[in-house]
């Protein structure tokens, strides 16, 4: 399953890289505890007891963010993209792809992945101190189950 957001936020993309791509950054509310293994493999353990690792495939400098990310109910990778629309304008466009470990735990995957994906945007907009996010501006580019 594959989804992919996008929203822009007010501020520059050095900013945004800086929270994005620090492993140690504590600003995801799901994450209560980040244990780092290396400058690329990190596990999150999330309030509903979901244990992800992450290693980190790809960064490419205040412009993509990549990783393969699993646990115990999805395999997959996710990818974040900044594009800087102006000094202060960028837009962070948010890729999942991840495939259900069994056909039980597919049931709900599609909502999940999305309430994932605009959380770490009211997240990301709450540690850059901007408290009024509008999720109708959260834009659902594309999303597509691959898996039948």
């Amino acid at each position: 399953m594959k989804s992919i957001i996008e929203k822009e936020f007010n501020t520059n993309k050095i900013k945004l890289w800086n929270i994005i791509a620090n492993n140690n950054e504590k600003f995801k509310s799901n994450v209560i505890r980040t244990d780092i293994i290396d400058e690329n493999n990190f596990i999150e353990y999330t309030r509903e007891n979901i244990i992800t690792k992450v290693e980190v495939i790809e960064k490419i400098l205040h412009r993509k963010y990549m990783a393969n990310i699993e646990n115990q109910i999805v395999k997959g990778y996710f990818v974040i993209n900044l594009i800087e629309n102006s000094p202060n304008k960028t837009k962070v466009i948010f890729e999942i792809d991840v495939k259900a470990k069994n056909i039980f735990l597919k049931l709900g995957l599609k909502k999940k992945i999305i309430k994932d994906q605009i959380n770490y945007f009211k997240d990301l907009a709450k540690k850059l101190n901007v408290f009024n996010i509008d999720t109708e501006k959260i834009n659902n580019v594309q999303f597509k189950d691959e898996s039948k």
